[in-house]
């Protein structure tokens, strides 16, 4: 899907430091960095393997940022979309929550503090088990907005668009 149309259906604007065209892509996973201009967290490469994402399964993660200051305490809030002739938000789940403490993620306590310059992701993995529902609907494509925040405002913003082969 078009990155500005997505920007409209989420009410989102999208912002880029980059060429206008933003999108990056490998096969059926790609992303672009949404943004706004003042926000201090521009993201700068993100990949998952495999592609597409078969479930049950492993999943690696690997990712860059540029900070443009210090950030403290920063969370990634994550909206989940399908797509089935629309695009239909999916709720938050056990199985699937909608928002991740990244000091914790990364092994530290919840008040850490994230340098400025550039932050870069080693590949992780991370075992995810198939929900229970039929392969037919678990299968298709997928969209996510992952909004960082920091002491409940926005920093940084990112569309992802994937594909699940359940």
């Amino acid at each position: 899907m078009n990155s500005k149309i997505k920007a409209d259906l989420t009410s989102t604007a999208c912002y880029s430091s980059e060429s206008e065209d933003t999108e990056k892509q490998s096969n059926g996973f790609s992303w672009t960095d949404c943004s706004y201009a003042h926000d201090p967290v521009k993201f700068k490469h993100i990949s998952v393997q495999p592609d597409p994402i078969e479930l049950p399964g492993s999943l690696s993660f690997e990712g860059s940022t540029y900070l443009s200051r210090p950030i403290s305490s920063m969370t990634a809030e994550i909206t989940l979309y399908k797509k089935a002739l629309l695009w239909w938000k999916i709720p938050c789940l056990n199985s699937f929550p909608c928002s991740f403490d990244l000091c914790e993620l990364v092994g530290h306590d919840s008040s850490c503090t994230f340098s400025s310059g550039y932050l870069h992701s080693s590949k992780r993995s991370y075992y995810f088990s198939r929900p229970p529902i039929s392969s037919y609907l678990l299968k298709g494509y997928y969209s996510a907005t992952i909004t960082l925040k920091s002491q409940g405002k926005q920093v940084g913003c990112a569309y992802v668009y994937f594909n699940i082969d359940g």
